[in-house]
Protein backbone atom coordinates (compact mmCIF):
# COMPACT_ATOMS: atom_id res chain seq x y z
CA UNK A 1 0.00 0.00 0.00
CA UNK A 2 1.29 3.34 -0.71
CA UNK A 3 -0.33 4.84 2.56
CA UNK A 4 1.50 4.50 5.58
CA UNK A 5 -1.74 4.72 7.89
CA UNK A 6 -5.31 6.03 8.81
CA UNK A 7 -5.92 10.09 8.82
CA UNK A 8 -2.79 10.19 5.98
CA UNK A 9 -3.51 12.44 3.39
CA UNK A 10 -2.96 11.36 -0.05
CA UNK A 11 -3.68 12.48 -3.74
CA UNK A 12 -4.81 10.43 -6.72
CA UNK A 13 -4.67 10.90 -10.39
CA UNK A 14 -7.44 12.46 -11.98
CA UNK A 15 -9.01 12.61 -15.74
CA UNK A 16 -8.28 17.06 -14.90
CA UNK A 17 -4.63 16.73 -14.71
CA UNK A 18 -4.61 18.08 -11.34
CA UNK A 19 -4.36 15.45 -8.50
CA UNK A 20 -7.69 15.02 -6.65
CA UNK A 21 -7.25 14.97 -2.29
CA UNK A 22 -8.39 12.29 -0.26
CA UNK A 23 -8.18 10.98 3.27
CA UNK A 24 -7.64 7.59 4.38
CA UNK A 25 -10.47 6.81 6.85
CA UNK A 26 -9.69 2.82 7.29
CA UNK A 27 -7.27 0.33 5.65
CA UNK A 28 -6.63 -3.13 5.32
CA UNK A 29 -3.28 -5.33 4.08
CA UNK A 30 -5.09 -5.47 0.35
CA UNK A 31 -7.33 -2.07 0.41
CA UNK A 32 -8.17 1.02 1.90
CA UNK A 33 -10.81 3.30 1.73
CA UNK A 34 -10.58 6.78 0.96
CA UNK A 35 -12.71 9.98 1.79
CA UNK A 36 -12.16 12.18 -1.58
CA UNK A 37 -11.83 16.03 -1.01
CA UNK A 38 -12.32 16.67 -4.59
CA UNK A 39 -14.91 15.43 -7.44
CA UNK A 40 -15.12 11.72 -7.59
CA UNK A 41 -16.31 11.64 -11.14
CA UNK A 42 -12.54 12.14 -12.27
CA UNK A 43 -10.70 9.25 -10.45
CA UNK A 44 -10.91 6.43 -12.93
CA UNK A 45 -10.12 2.85 -11.95
CA UNK A 46 -6.18 2.18 -11.93
CA UNK A 47 -5.20 5.48 -11.26
CA UNK A 48 -2.34 5.90 -8.83
CA UNK A 49 -2.06 7.62 -5.28
CA UNK A 50 0.34 8.21 -2.64
CA UNK A 51 0.93 9.97 0.16
CA UNK A 52 1.69 13.61 0.76
CA UNK A 53 4.76 14.06 3.07
CA UNK A 54 3.07 17.49 4.40
CA UNK A 55 -0.39 17.92 5.42
CA UNK A 56 -0.09 21.31 6.47
CA UNK A 57 0.90 22.89 3.28
CA UNK A 58 -2.66 21.76 1.63
CA UNK A 59 -4.77 22.30 4.52
CA UNK A 60 -5.73 25.52 2.87
CA UNK A 61 -7.05 23.84 -0.07
CA UNK A 62 -8.16 20.64 1.67
CA UNK A 63 -9.07 22.09 5.05
CA UNK A 64 -12.17 22.74 6.63
CA UNK A 65 -13.72 26.11 7.50
CA UNK A 66 -13.56 25.87 11.57
CA UNK A 67 -14.27 28.89 14.04
CA UNK A 68 -17.04 31.33 15.03
CA UNK A 69 -18.29 31.87 11.41
CA UNK A 70 -19.30 28.65 11.14
CA UNK A 71 -21.33 28.61 14.51
CA UNK A 72 -25.53 29.93 13.79
CA UNK A 73 -24.98 28.06 9.80
CA UNK A 74 -26.64 25.40 8.08
CA UNK A 75 -24.32 23.21 6.00
CA UNK A 76 -24.03 20.20 3.74
CA UNK A 77 -20.92 17.75 4.38
CA UNK A 78 -18.87 19.63 2.44
CA UNK A 79 -19.35 22.77 4.35
CA UNK A 80 -21.35 24.20 1.68
CA UNK A 81 -24.27 26.87 3.11
CA UNK A 82 -27.55 26.11 2.88
CA UNK A 83 -29.41 28.52 4.66
CA UNK A 84 -29.20 31.24 1.54
CA UNK A 85 -26.94 33.50 4.05
CA UNK A 86 -23.86 33.52 1.64
CA UNK A 87 -20.34 32.31 2.12
CA UNK A 88 -18.83 31.27 5.60
CA UNK A 89 -15.78 33.49 5.07
CA UNK A 90 -14.35 31.53 8.23
CA UNK A 91 -10.62 32.68 8.66
CA UNK A 92 -9.31 28.87 9.69
CA UNK A 93 -9.52 25.77 8.21
CA UNK A 94 -8.53 22.02 10.00
CA UNK A 95 -7.51 19.10 8.60
CA UNK A 96 -10.03 16.35 8.02
CA UNK A 97 -8.21 13.60 10.22
CA UNK A 98 -8.86 10.66 11.79
CA UNK A 99 -7.16 10.50 15.34
CA UNK A 100 -8.80 9.99 18.40
CA UNK A 101 -6.61 11.63 21.73
CA UNK A 102 -4.32 9.35 23.15
CA UNK A 103 -4.87 8.29 26.78
CA UNK A 104 -2.09 10.44 28.27
CA UNK A 105 -3.69 13.58 27.06
CA UNK A 106 -6.88 13.28 28.77
CA UNK A 107 -8.66 13.66 31.72
CA UNK A 108 -10.56 12.02 33.69
CA UNK A 109 -14.24 12.43 33.00
CA UNK A 110 -15.67 14.01 36.17
CA UNK A 111 -17.00 17.75 35.09
CA UNK A 112 -21.12 17.77 34.78
CA UNK A 113 -22.42 18.12 31.26
CA UNK A 114 -26.42 19.01 32.50
CA UNK A 115 -28.46 18.49 29.83
CA UNK A 116 -31.90 20.14 31.74
CA UNK A 117 -33.38 16.56 30.89
CA UNK A 118 -34.52 15.42 35.09
CA UNK A 119 -34.57 11.86 34.54
CA UNK A 120 -31.12 12.12 32.66
CA UNK A 121 -29.22 14.01 35.08
CA UNK A 122 -30.79 12.74 37.67
CA UNK A 123 -30.22 8.78 37.22
CA UNK A 124 -28.08 9.07 34.42
CA UNK A 125 -25.97 11.92 34.62
CA UNK A 126 -23.30 13.16 31.62
CA UNK A 127 -20.10 14.28 31.83
CA UNK A 128 -17.97 16.67 29.62
CA UNK A 129 -15.71 14.33 27.33
CA UNK A 130 -18.48 11.33 27.20
CA UNK A 131 -20.00 9.78 24.61
CA UNK A 132 -23.33 8.56 25.18
CA UNK A 133 -25.56 6.62 22.86
CA UNK A 134 -29.23 7.47 22.73
CA UNK A 135 -31.62 4.26 21.61
CA UNK A 136 -35.47 3.40 20.87
CA UNK A 137 -37.88 2.66 18.27
CA UNK A 138 -39.30 5.44 16.13
CA UNK A 139 -40.93 8.43 17.62
CA UNK A 140 -40.10 7.68 21.20
CA UNK A 141 -38.34 11.89 21.61
CA UNK A 142 -34.51 10.67 20.71
CA UNK A 143 -34.72 14.04 18.62
CA UNK A 144 -36.42 15.75 21.22
CA UNK A 145 -33.89 14.96 23.98
CA UNK A 146 -31.11 16.00 21.80
CA UNK A 147 -32.38 19.05 21.18
CA UNK A 148 -33.05 19.48 24.66
CA UNK A 149 -29.77 18.88 25.98
CA UNK A 150 -28.74 21.72 23.28
CA UNK A 151 -31.16 23.93 24.47
CA UNK A 152 -30.25 24.00 27.63
CA UNK A 153 -26.69 25.09 26.82
CA UNK A 154 -27.86 28.38 25.91
CA UNK A 155 -26.78 30.42 28.99
CA UNK A 156 -23.25 28.35 29.57
CA UNK A 157 -20.21 28.43 27.16
CA UNK A 158 -20.97 24.95 25.28
CA UNK A 159 -20.13 25.05 21.79
CA UNK A 160 -22.78 22.39 19.57
CA UNK A 161 -22.58 20.40 16.55
CA UNK A 162 -25.84 18.98 15.25
CA UNK A 163 -25.75 16.27 12.39
CA UNK A 164 -28.88 15.52 10.47
CA UNK A 165 -28.28 12.58 8.49
CA UNK A 166 -31.04 11.61 5.97
CA UNK A 167 -33.63 13.47 7.96
CA UNK A 168 -36.85 14.09 6.14
CA UNK A 169 -37.65 17.71 5.49
CA UNK A 170 -40.39 18.29 7.82
CA UNK A 171 -38.89 16.93 10.66
CA UNK A 172 -35.61 18.74 9.52
CA UNK A 173 -37.61 21.87 9.58
CA UNK A 174 -39.35 21.53 12.96
CA UNK A 175 -35.69 20.77 14.32
CA UNK A 176 -33.97 24.05 13.31
CA UNK A 177 -36.97 26.05 13.97
CA UNK A 178 -36.66 25.02 17.53
CA UNK A 179 -32.97 25.87 17.39
CA UNK A 180 -34.00 28.95 16.07
CA UNK A 181 -37.03 29.94 18.43
CA UNK A 182 -34.84 29.17 21.58
CA UNK A 183 -31.99 30.78 20.72
CA UNK A 184 -29.63 27.97 20.57
CA UNK A 185 -28.82 28.07 16.61
CA UNK A 186 -26.53 30.88 17.60
CA UNK A 187 -24.44 28.81 19.06
CA UNK A 188 -24.39 25.88 17.15
CA UNK A 189 -23.61 24.53 13.59
CA UNK A 190 -25.72 22.11 11.78
CA UNK A 191 -24.93 19.83 8.92
CA UNK A 192 -27.75 18.53 6.89
CA UNK A 193 -26.93 15.63 4.59
CA UNK A 194 -29.56 13.92 1.99
CA UNK A 195 -30.29 10.13 2.00
CA UNK A 196 -29.49 10.24 -2.03
CA UNK A 197 -25.66 11.51 -1.76
CA UNK A 198 -23.86 8.36 -0.51
CA UNK A 199 -20.63 9.75 -0.50
CA UNK A 200 -21.76 12.87 1.72
CA UNK A 201 -23.44 10.49 4.17
CA UNK A 202 -20.57 8.43 4.75
CA UNK A 203 -18.48 11.29 5.21
CA UNK A 204 -20.61 13.66 7.56
CA UNK A 205 -19.42 12.52 10.91
CA UNK A 206 -15.90 12.62 10.13
CA UNK A 207 -16.55 16.55 8.85
CA UNK A 208 -18.66 17.23 12.32
CA UNK A 209 -16.33 15.96 14.14
CA UNK A 210 -13.67 17.97 13.22
CA UNK A 211 -15.12 21.05 13.32
CA UNK A 212 -16.01 20.07 16.85
CA UNK A 213 -12.62 18.86 17.59
CA UNK A 214 -11.15 22.29 16.30
CA UNK A 215 -13.36 24.18 18.96
CA UNK A 216 -12.67 21.57 21.89
CA UNK A 217 -8.59 22.25 21.01
CA UNK A 218 -9.61 25.85 21.22
CA UNK A 219 -9.75 25.18 24.80
CA UNK A 220 -13.69 25.26 24.61
CA UNK A 221 -16.29 22.72 25.32
CA UNK A 222 -18.40 21.02 22.94
CA UNK A 223 -20.83 18.53 21.97
CA UNK A 224 -21.88 16.87 18.81
CA UNK A 225 -24.92 15.15 18.47
CA UNK A 226 -25.49 12.47 15.54
CA UNK A 227 -29.10 12.26 14.42
CA UNK A 228 -29.24 9.65 13.84
CA UNK A 229 -26.80 7.12 13.06
CA UNK A 230 -29.05 4.53 11.08
CA UNK A 231 -28.33 5.58 7.56
CA UNK A 232 -24.84 5.71 8.02
CA UNK A 233 -24.17 2.05 9.55
CA UNK A 234 -26.75 0.80 6.65
CA UNK A 235 -24.63 2.35 4.23
CA UNK A 236 -21.34 1.38 6.23
CA UNK A 237 -23.12 -2.14 5.89
CA UNK A 238 -23.20 -2.07 1.81
CA UNK A 239 -19.85 -1.74 1.87
CA UNK A 240 -18.46 -4.57 4.36
CA UNK A 241 -20.97 -6.59 1.83
CA UNK A 242 -19.33 -5.51 -0.69
CA UNK A 243 -15.72 -6.16 0.78
CA UNK A 244 -17.14 -9.34 2.06
CA UNK A 245 -17.76 -11.16 -1.34
CA UNK A 246 -14.88 -9.61 -3.01
CA UNK A 247 -12.87 -11.40 -0.42
CA UNK A 248 -10.71 -8.53 1.03
CA UNK A 249 -12.68 -8.39 4.01
CA UNK A 250 -12.07 -11.15 7.13
CA UNK A 251 -14.21 -10.23 10.21
CA UNK A 252 -16.61 -7.50 9.38
CA UNK A 253 -17.63 -7.41 13.08
CA UNK A 254 -14.02 -6.46 13.83
CA UNK A 255 -14.57 -3.84 10.88
CA UNK A 256 -17.42 -2.26 12.25
CA UNK A 257 -16.51 -1.69 16.03
CA UNK A 258 -12.91 -0.46 14.39
CA UNK A 259 -14.80 2.11 12.63
CA UNK A 260 -17.24 3.48 14.82
CA UNK A 261 -14.90 2.81 18.35
CA UNK A 262 -12.48 5.22 16.48
CA UNK A 263 -15.42 7.75 15.87
CA UNK A 264 -16.83 7.49 19.60
CA UNK A 265 -13.42 7.29 20.78
CA UNK A 266 -12.52 11.23 19.63
CA UNK A 267 -14.71 12.36 22.47
CA UNK A 268 -12.06 13.30 25.63
CA UNK A 269 -11.31 15.80 27.65
CA UNK A 270 -8.21 16.93 27.48
CA UNK A 271 -5.56 17.68 30.39
CA UNK A 272 -4.71 21.23 30.71
CA UNK A 273 -1.44 21.07 28.53
CA UNK A 274 -3.86 21.01 25.80
CA UNK A 275 -6.07 23.75 26.62
CA UNK A 276 -8.41 21.55 28.77
CA UNK A 277 -11.10 21.59 25.53
CA UNK A 278 -13.50 18.90 25.84
CA UNK A 279 -15.95 17.05 23.14
CA UNK A 280 -18.99 15.23 24.16
CA UNK A 281 -20.72 13.01 21.69
CA UNK A 282 -24.36 11.78 22.06
CA UNK A 283 -25.34 9.18 19.37
CA UNK A 284 -29.18 8.38 18.54
CA UNK A 285 -30.07 5.13 17.08
CA UNK A 286 -33.37 3.70 16.21
CA UNK A 287 -34.16 0.36 17.21
CA UNK A 288 -35.06 -2.33 16.17
CA UNK A 289 -33.41 -1.25 12.67
CA UNK A 290 -29.95 -1.91 14.10
CA UNK A 291 -29.48 -3.45 17.31
CA UNK A 292 -27.83 -1.26 19.80
CA UNK A 293 -25.28 -3.94 21.41
CA UNK A 294 -22.44 -3.17 19.24
CA UNK A 295 -22.64 0.41 19.98
CA UNK A 296 -23.42 0.18 23.63
CA UNK A 297 -19.43 -2.00 23.54
CA UNK A 298 -17.81 1.61 22.34
CA UNK A 299 -19.59 4.20 23.89
CA UNK A 300 -19.53 5.78 27.63
CA UNK A 301 -23.53 4.72 28.42
CA UNK A 302 -26.98 4.69 26.84
CA UNK A 303 -30.31 6.45 27.63
CA UNK A 304 -33.19 3.59 26.09
CA UNK A 305 -36.51 5.71 25.60
CA UNK A 306 -39.18 3.02 26.14
CA UNK A 307 -42.64 3.14 23.36
CA UNK A 308 -44.31 1.00 26.46
CA UNK A 309 -43.70 3.90 29.23
CA UNK A 310 -44.52 6.31 26.76
CA UNK A 311 -47.92 4.47 26.22
CA UNK A 312 -48.58 3.45 29.69
CA UNK A 313 -46.62 5.23 32.44
CA UNK A 314 -44.07 4.94 34.51
CA UNK A 315 -44.32 0.86 35.00
CA UNK A 316 -44.63 0.25 31.31
CA UNK A 317 -47.75 -1.58 31.56
CA UNK A 318 -51.43 -0.15 31.54
CA UNK A 319 -52.82 0.79 34.95
CA UNK A 320 -56.37 -0.20 35.48
CA UNK A 321 -59.43 2.25 35.21
CA UNK A 322 -59.74 4.59 32.02
CA UNK A 323 -59.02 8.30 34.07
CA UNK A 324 -55.46 6.34 34.53
CA UNK A 325 -54.66 5.35 31.35
CA UNK A 326 -55.63 8.41 30.18
CA UNK A 327 -53.66 10.13 32.30
CA UNK A 328 -50.45 8.15 31.87
CA UNK A 329 -50.70 8.91 28.18
CA UNK A 330 -47.54 10.71 26.81
CA UNK A 331 -45.37 9.87 29.28
CA UNK A 332 -42.23 12.33 28.31
CA UNK A 333 -39.40 11.46 28.55
CA UNK A 334 -40.14 8.22 28.05
CA UNK A 335 -36.67 6.83 29.72
CA UNK A 336 -36.70 3.32 31.01
CA UNK A 337 -34.30 3.44 33.57
CA UNK A 338 -33.23 -0.31 34.28
CA UNK A 339 -31.85 -0.08 30.32
CA UNK A 340 -30.53 3.54 30.91
CA UNK A 341 -27.00 3.64 32.88
CA UNK A 342 -23.89 6.00 32.72
CA UNK A 343 -20.44 3.65 32.66
CA UNK A 344 -18.76 6.47 34.44
CA UNK A 345 -20.98 6.85 37.37
CA UNK A 346 -22.44 9.73 39.40
CA UNK A 347 -18.82 11.30 40.06
CA UNK A 348 -20.02 13.90 37.10
CA UNK A 349 -23.47 15.11 39.43
CA UNK A 350 -22.69 18.50 40.93
CA UNK A 351 -22.17 17.95 44.60
CA UNK A 352 -25.97 19.00 46.05
CA UNK A 353 -27.56 16.83 42.90
CA UNK A 354 -25.34 13.85 44.07
CA UNK A 355 -26.17 13.98 47.54
CA UNK A 356 -29.86 13.32 46.95
CA UNK A 357 -29.43 11.41 44.23
CA UNK A 358 -27.19 8.80 45.79
CA UNK A 359 -29.30 5.52 45.90
CA UNK A 360 -32.39 6.88 43.84
CA UNK A 361 -31.81 5.15 41.09
CA UNK A 362 -31.86 1.54 43.03
CA UNK A 363 -34.40 3.16 45.13
CA UNK A 364 -36.60 3.73 42.43
CA UNK A 365 -35.88 0.41 40.53
CA UNK A 366 -37.00 -1.56 43.48
CA UNK A 367 -40.16 0.28 43.99
CA UNK A 368 -41.17 0.04 40.03
CA UNK A 369 -39.92 -3.57 40.56
CA UNK A 370 -42.56 -4.24 43.15
CA UNK A 371 -45.39 -2.34 41.62
CA UNK A 372 -45.73 -4.42 38.52
CA UNK A 373 -46.49 -7.41 40.97
CA UNK A 374 -49.77 -5.39 42.39
CA UNK A 375 -52.99 -5.45 41.02
CA UNK A 376 -53.87 -3.51 38.05
CA UNK A 377 -55.65 -1.02 39.53
CA UNK A 378 -53.63 0.05 42.43
CA UNK A 379 -50.48 0.30 40.04
CA UNK A 380 -51.13 4.39 39.44
CA UNK A 381 -51.56 4.66 42.85
CA UNK A 382 -48.01 3.76 44.00
CA UNK A 383 -45.45 5.88 45.72
CA UNK A 384 -43.29 5.09 42.23
CA UNK A 385 -46.01 6.76 40.38
CA UNK A 386 -45.47 9.74 42.03
CA UNK A 387 -41.42 9.68 42.01
CA UNK A 388 -41.51 8.60 37.93
CA UNK A 389 -43.75 12.23 37.73
CA UNK A 390 -41.13 14.45 38.79
CA UNK A 391 -39.07 13.13 35.80
CA UNK A 392 -41.76 14.10 33.57
CA UNK A 393 -41.17 17.37 31.73
CA UNK A 394 -42.70 19.31 28.59
CA UNK A 395 -40.60 19.14 25.05
CA UNK A 396 -37.71 21.58 24.50
CA UNK A 397 -38.23 23.28 28.24
CA UNK A 398 -35.04 21.93 29.89
CA UNK A 399 -35.29 22.47 33.66
CA UNK A 400 -32.55 24.38 34.94
CA UNK A 401 -30.32 22.96 37.31
CA UNK A 402 -30.79 24.56 40.62
CA UNK A 403 -34.62 24.10 39.83
CA UNK A 404 -33.94 20.24 39.32
CA UNK A 405 -32.09 20.10 43.13
CA UNK A 406 -34.75 22.53 44.82
CA UNK A 407 -37.86 20.24 43.60
CA UNK A 408 -36.15 16.90 44.20
CA UNK A 409 -36.06 17.75 48.34
CA UNK A 410 -39.69 16.96 49.21
CA UNK A 411 -39.40 13.49 47.72
CA UNK A 412 -36.10 12.32 49.23
CA UNK A 413 -36.97 13.83 52.72
CA UNK A 414 -37.94 10.85 54.67
CA UNK A 415 -39.98 13.61 56.89
CA UNK A 416 -41.78 14.47 54.00
CA UNK A 417 -41.64 11.83 51.62
CA UNK A 418 -44.74 9.88 52.86
CA UNK A 419 -46.65 12.42 52.83
CA UNK A 420 -46.13 12.87 49.12
CA UNK A 421 -47.78 8.98 48.55
CA UNK A 422 -51.16 10.16 49.72
CA UNK A 423 -50.84 12.73 47.01
CA UNK A 424 -52.55 12.32 43.47
CA UNK A 425 -50.51 12.11 40.69
CA UNK A 426 -52.08 14.57 38.63
CA UNK A 427 -51.09 17.55 41.59
CA UNK A 428 -47.43 16.40 41.45
CA UNK A 429 -46.69 18.95 38.86
CA UNK A 430 -48.57 21.77 41.03
CA UNK A 431 -47.30 20.63 44.42
CA UNK A 432 -43.69 21.24 42.45
CA UNK A 433 -43.79 24.75 40.74
CA UNK A 434 -45.90 25.56 44.41
CA UNK A 435 -42.91 24.61 46.24
CA UNK A 436 -39.88 26.23 43.77
CA UNK A 437 -41.93 29.32 44.39
CA UNK A 438 -42.08 29.51 48.03
CA UNK A 439 -38.58 28.38 48.54
CA UNK A 440 -37.58 30.81 46.20
CA UNK A 441 -39.07 33.53 47.79
CA UNK A 442 -38.85 32.49 51.81
CA UNK A 443 -34.57 31.13 51.08
CA UNK A 444 -33.19 33.37 48.61
CA UNK A 445 -29.71 32.84 49.64
CA UNK A 446 -29.67 29.46 50.05
CA UNK A 447 -31.34 29.34 46.64
CA UNK A 448 -28.14 31.96 45.43
CA UNK A 449 -25.57 29.96 46.81
CA UNK A 450 -26.57 26.74 45.02
CA UNK A 451 -26.89 28.28 42.14
CA UNK A 452 -23.32 30.04 41.94
CA UNK A 453 -21.74 26.85 43.86
CA UNK A 454 -24.10 23.33 42.73
CA UNK A 455 -23.55 23.02 46.13
CA UNK A 456 -25.44 23.32 49.75
CA UNK A 457 -23.34 24.54 52.92
CA UNK A 458 -24.95 22.96 55.85
CA UNK A 459 -26.28 25.76 56.91
CA UNK A 460 -27.95 26.16 53.45
CA UNK A 461 -29.52 22.98 53.30
CA UNK A 462 -30.50 22.76 56.46
CA UNK A 463 -32.68 25.84 55.59
CA UNK A 464 -34.12 24.16 52.37
CA UNK A 465 -35.55 21.50 54.41
CA UNK A 466 -37.23 23.56 56.94
CA UNK A 467 -38.82 25.76 53.87
CA UNK A 468 -39.70 22.04 52.82
CA UNK A 469 -41.29 20.64 56.19
CA UNK A 470 -42.97 24.24 56.19
CA UNK A 471 -44.33 24.47 52.64
CA UNK A 472 -45.83 20.40 53.01
CA UNK A 473 -47.43 21.27 56.45
CA UNK A 474 -49.36 23.89 54.74
CA UNK A 475 -49.90 22.64 51.85
CA UNK A 476 -51.52 19.11 53.04
CA UNK A 477 -53.12 20.40 56.37
CA UNK A 478 -54.25 23.59 54.36
CA UNK A 479 -58.71 23.68 55.09
CA UNK A 480 -60.84 22.46 52.49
Amino acid sequence: MPFGKVGDLVQLESSSGKDTLGVVLNMWSEVAWVRLLGKSHEISVGASGSKLADKNAVITEAGIPVGEKVLGRVVDARMQPLDGKGPLNASKSAFLGCWQPHISDRLPIDKPFTTGIKAVDSLTPLGKGQSLLVYGEKGTGKTTLALDAILAQNDKEVTCVYVSLAQGDEDFARTLQTLERSGALEHTLVMRVDATNAADLFGAPFTAVTIAESFRDEKKDCVIVYDDLNPHINLYTELCDKLDGSGLLVDRHILWRTMYSGLIQRSARLNNSLGGGSLTSMLLLQTPDIGPDEMMSVSDGQICLSQAILDHGPCGVPVGGPAEVTESQNFRPPVDIAKSQSRIGNITQPPALRMLCSTLRNDLLQELDADKLKHPKDRGHMPSSRLMRYFQQSCHSPVPLVDQILSLFPFRNPKTSFLLETLPVDQISTFQAGFLQFVKETQPGAVSNLREHDDLQPIDELMIRMAVAHYCNEYFHKPE
